[in-house]
């Protein structure tokens, strides 16, 4: 047997109408055909958990940092957006190529914790991650 949303709070918490933090998912789940009473809270949290499963494994992705442009620097790493993005062009135009990984710390706004964050994702060139330390 399934236990759907018995609770007050839980409902009021995950109702559309409150503006809840599930709002969007029920939304699509409604646009899909899905009926509403089908869900459970052990479904949606399953498809919450496929969600941020599936954005984490997307996003991890390697970065020539030598080559790639401000966009993809700032959708592959994490902690970097398109102010420091564009900085590591600006600093890879000034000085040239990256000749190991630590290099980037001498970017503004890009400090060791940045580079060790995405340390694995850093390509110097197309055929090697820059994950040596």
């Amino acid at each position: 047997m399934h236990h759907y949303f018995s609770t007050p709070s839980l409902h009021k918490l995950f109702s559309t109408r409150t503006g809840g933090p599930a709002k969007y998912i029920f939304g699509l789940l409604k646009q899909m055909g899905v009926p509403m009473k089908s869900i459970t809270m052990k479904s949606l949290i399953t498809l919450l958990a496929a969600g941020l499963f599936s954005a984490w494994a997307w996003a991890a992705q390697p970065v020539n940092v030598n080559a790639a442009s401000a966009e993809e620097l700032s959708e592959a790493l994490k902690g970097i957006g398109m102010s420091k993005a564009e900085a590591i062009i600006k600093y890879r135009n000034e000085n040239g190529q990256f000749k190991h990984v630590d290099e980037l710390v001498n970017v503004k706004g890009i400090g060791i914790r940045t580079v060790d964050i995405n340390r694995e994702y850093i390509l110097l060139d197309n055929s090697k991650l820059a994950n040596s330390k």
